[in-house]
Parts: structure tokens; sequence; C-alpha cells
């Protein structure tokens, strides 16, 4: 989830996951402040903890996309849970 800090404004938070064989799933979808917040305020290290982490323990075996949009980020995540034999 993408850090939000508006407490004036409704704000959600939808989360998703799904399991297909091998394969994990999952998406989020989060509102995001009707007032952008200042550079300084944020800290930014989230998402490089994430991908690193994720590299250290997948490897090539995920996929991660990130967009966002006027009003929220979503994030998907696709893990493949099982090596395949060569």
């Amino acid at each position: 989830m993408k850090h939000n800090n508006d407490n004036r404004n409704l704000s959600f938070v939808r989360l998703r996951f799904d399991r297909e064989d091998d394969n994990l799933g999952f998406v989020c979808v989060n509102s995001k402040p009707l007032r952008p917040m200042r550079k300084d305020e944020v800290g930014g290290l989230g998402l490089p903890n994430v991908r690193r982490r994720l590299d250290l323990l997948y490897g090539n075996r995920y996929r991660l996309e990130i967009t966002e949009n006027e009003t929220s980020y979503t994030v998907q995540l696709s893990i493949e849970l099982k090596y395949k034999k060569i």
C-alpha cells in the first residue's frame, strides 16, 4: 500500500489475492490524498525495499507492476511459487 495521510477525506484500500496452479496473484488499489504530499514529507524507501526483498526471495520468479492515476495507486504482484524443473 502506498501511504495516504489524508484524514479529512474518504480513503480506501482494496486487496485481492488469488492462486492459480503455482502462481500467487496480489492486487492492491488504494486512494491518493486529494492534496499531494510535499516531496520533503515522503521518505521514499518503501518501494526500493520491497523490490530488493522480492529479488532476494524470488529472483526472476515474480512480476511487480506499479501504476497510478489522479485518484489511486495500483500494485499488481505475481509470484511463481514453485521452481520449474529443467
